[in-house]
């Protein structure tokens, strides 16, 4: 999978030596990340297993881990629209790993592309998903942008060798039942791939801005209807923690957070786009860190995959009857439809109580079941009608890559294999020309890769309209 980070340059050459030295830096105290993917049948039995290669001779001459492209354009003209899709096979060009492959291929763990634009540089970084997830990929790049602020430091930001093989002992340990029918929530993933993107009607992958500030506010009424119509605070407790001891209180601040409300605005705004009957449950499919939910936990610079995903399905419809006390406690604007509030409060609910399911007991479950699968090619998530992938507090925009390079200007990602797949970009930090002042009032950016029937759908929705920002 490809992430793109844009540098604006006076010059551009200047910045080749410093990426070049990272690279060769990072690859020579890091081997591990040379490595490919191989994914066949293990010897002596039938089981079929994926394993990390050392790259051969001859794989090393004909694919470089850092390559260096020359492009006659201005870093503008690779800016994305709302409609990336279309643009996906002239970012072929810009990408060290082709986007399709099959199993059989080899499939490298980490790769790095410079396209030299005429106004700066666009990094593209290609991570296999299954070996790390966004927060080690932050790891990874956090250690290339200390090479680049340093040329003579002698470490990195990553484990060291003892440690990560702590780790890794402590993983392969963990063993044990649950309750949990894994096989609802993994199994073959058919992706759609990038055939699609000159069909008209075909996925795309589109960009979405939500006003902090209004998710915000949707956050504080349902936290307020909760409190008012929500049992008890036992109840609350028990419903908010998955039935365990909760430190959540039933105040109008405690129960729900900003992803709650997020992640249910989606869910809620797709089934409406999708279907008719909302009397039917609508499934919804959202990843967490299991890092500081294993216990002992793992570290936070942990490179490997430590995503889960749980699964939730519910009718679309309302908990709480509509009354005065329900109008009194919403957002303060006429465009905006009482009952959606309603419908909110049942699915951040769900999700609430979803995310706080996940225990222990659930990942030991997990990895035995992924252990224990004949084929790990089944440890993947089954598409539903709604996933949603939550990379905003990852710091890619905070990083410094020095004096040079600088920081950040632009972070992308082109996927667009999954249809109802929501990736939530790291928050961007203020310009000097934005209207708000630090990170927890960043636009919502995010982008979600739909039919255009359903996108034609969503824009005629009122609270998708009510709580974007239109450009």
């Amino acid at each position: 999978m490809p992430v793109f980070f844009t540098f604006s340059l006076k010059d551009p050459s200047a910045g080749l030596p410093i990426i070049q030295n990272a690279a060769s830096r990072l690859f020579s105290r890091r081997p591990f990340l040379m490595g490919n993917v191989i994914e066949q049948a293990h010897l002596g039995n039938q089981k079929r297993i994926c394993e990390v290669r050392p790259p051969d001779e001859q794989y090393m001459r004909y694919n470089r881990m850092l390559t260096v492209k020359y492009h006659k354009e201005d870093i503008a003209s690779q800016k994305p629209s709302s409609e990336i899709a279309g643009s996906l096979p002239k970012s072929e060009a810009f990408v060290p790993v082709p986007f399709d492959h099959t199993r059989s291929d080899p499939q490298p763990i980490f790769r790095i592309q410079a396209n030299m634009m005429e106004d700066g540089i666009i990094l593209c970084f290609s991570f296999h998903h299954r070996v790390m997830d966004a927060t080690g990929l932050c790891a990874v790049i956090s250690s290339f942008a200390e090479y680049c602020r340093d040329s003579e430091v002698d470490n990195d930001l990553l484990l060291n060798e003892e440690d990560h093989a702590h780790v890794r002992a402590q993983i392969a340990d963990c063993t044990g039942e649950s309750s949990v029918c894994y096989n609802k929530t993994y199994g073959v993933s058919e992706f759609t791939g990038a055939k699609n993107v000159n069909d008209p009607h075909g996925l795309q992958s589109r960009s979405f801005r939500f006003s902090a500030e209004r998710i915000h506010h949707l956050r504080t009424a349902c936290n307020g209807l909760a409190s008012e119509f929500l049992v008890d605070v036992e109840h609350l407790r028990g419903l908010g923690n998955g039935g365990r001891q909760s430190t959540h209180s039933a105040s109008a601040s405690g129960l729900f957070t900003r992803n709650d409300i997020f992640t249910a605005l989606l869910w809620l705004c797709r089934a409406r786009a999708k279907k008719e009957d909302l009397s039917s449950p609508s499934p919804l499919l959202f990843a967490a860190d299991i890092r500081s939910i294993l216990q002992p936990p793992l570290p936070r610079n942990y490179m490997g995959n430590s995503m889960a995903f749980l699964k939730a399905s519910a009718p679309i419809r309302p908990l709480i009857p509509f009354s005065d006390q329900v109008k009194e406690i919403l957002p303060a604007d006429a465009s905006f439809d009482p009952n959606d509030l309603r419908l909110l409060l049942n699915l951040a609910l769900q999700i609430r109580q979803r995310r706080k399911s996940i225990d222990n007991n659930h990942v030991h479950g997990l990895i035995s079941y992924v252990n224990n699968l004949t084929d790990w090619g089944n440890a993947i998530f089954r598409p539903t009608d709604t996933i949603v992938s939550n990379i905003r507090h990852v710091p890619f925009y905070q990083l410094g890559f020095g004096p040079v390079l600088g920081r950040v200007q632009h972070y992308e990602i082109p996927e667009n294999r999954t249809e109802g797949v929501t990736w939530l970009l790291p928050a961007r930090p203020p310009s000097t020309t934005d209207s708000y002042k630090d990170l927890t009032q960043a636009p919502w950016e995010f982008r979600w890769t739909l039919r255009q029937e359903t996108v034609d759908k969503l824009r005629k929705d009122r609270l998708l309209q009510w709580v974007s920002i239109l450009d």
